[in-house]
């Protein structure tokens, strides 16, 4: 399938409404890494298909890492992910850098990185081609691949709106591009050719207003493509979806709790 940049276009609100990774998410990451340690050189962290640096710029945080390059194929994600860490950059122990380049052809030296991120995105890809160029490109004495994600979210705090979302989402059905059930069952069918495989789960609740709520909802790529393929005279679900929530809460700007249930997939060479 030809790469299309799914993302480019909304990456402003990408940037600002995606949810960020729970803490214990990435302390999972960092510990794993730790542990397979081996000697003092200085590591290199790579997050493929960064986005805007959601997971990427946790783990430098961290300081764990004396490097991270974040890379995404979209033009537009990385000046996102540039300008969202550019107050951080001479604050931060980790030198970030930046890099369009293709997951599956990241230009990366052979056995040059400990670790190697992918969070919300590996469904985008060729499996068997991404696990060869991370192989490939992580130390082959402690080598870490980290993908992470979330299935799809919950409202919590109303059972209403949650009905009314999932009304939502199950119009979206039939355009995706790509298999959205490998996400929303946490990659649990899914067979990683690596040493050895664990899986984490992590819930985080998140209480946003409902105009944030329904910005985010904007971002997915199967609303876009339906938003897209709509005839101008033809209801759009997601002005359905603000109606039915204004109607319940009363304004936008109204604070509803929303359950991300989040996954990890720690593999090792």
């Amino acid at each position: 399938m030809a790469w299309k940049d799914a993302f480019g276009r909304v990456a402003g609100s990408y940037r600002l409404y995606r949810p960020g990774y729970p803490k214990e998410l990435v302390a999972t990451i960092v510990s794993c890494c730790e542990e397979r340690r081996r000697g003092e050189d200085p590591r290199l962290a790579v997050d493929i298909a960064t986005g805007s640096g959601q997971l990427g710029f946790e783990l430098a945080r961290t300081g764990a890492f004396e490097k991270l390059i974040c890379q995404d194929r979209s033009e537009d994600q990385i000046v996102q992910a540039r300008e969202k860490w550019a107050p951080e950059q001479s604050l931060q122990h980790t030198n970030v850098t930046f890099a369009v380049a293709d997951a599956t052809a990241t230009g990366l030296p052979d056995a040059c990185c400990s670790l190697v991120t992918i969070a919300q995105a590996i469904h985008w890809l060729p499996f068997d081609a991404f696990f060869e160029e991370v192989k490939r490109a992580l130390k082959p004495s402690e080598g870490v691949l980290a993908v992470a994600g979330y299935a799809v979210c919950v409202i919590v705090s109303c059972a209403a709106s949650q009905a009314a979302f999932r009304t939502f989402y199950e119009a979206l059905n039939g355009h995706w591009d790509i298999d959205r059930r490998l996400v929303d069952e946490k990659l649990e069918d899914t067979t990683f050719p690596f040493a050895s495989v664990t899986r984490h789960s992590f819930d985080a609740t998140d209480r946003r207003s409902v105009g944030d709520f329904l910005r985010y909802l904007g971002t997915m790529s199967g609303y876009n493509n339906l938003a897209a393929s709509l005839p101008p005279s033809a209801d759009d679900p997601l002005c359905a979806l603000q109606q039915k929530l204004v109607d319940l809460h009363g304004s936008l700007d109204a604070m509803i709790d929303v359950n991300f249930p989040f996954f990890l997939v720690l593999a090792r060479v």
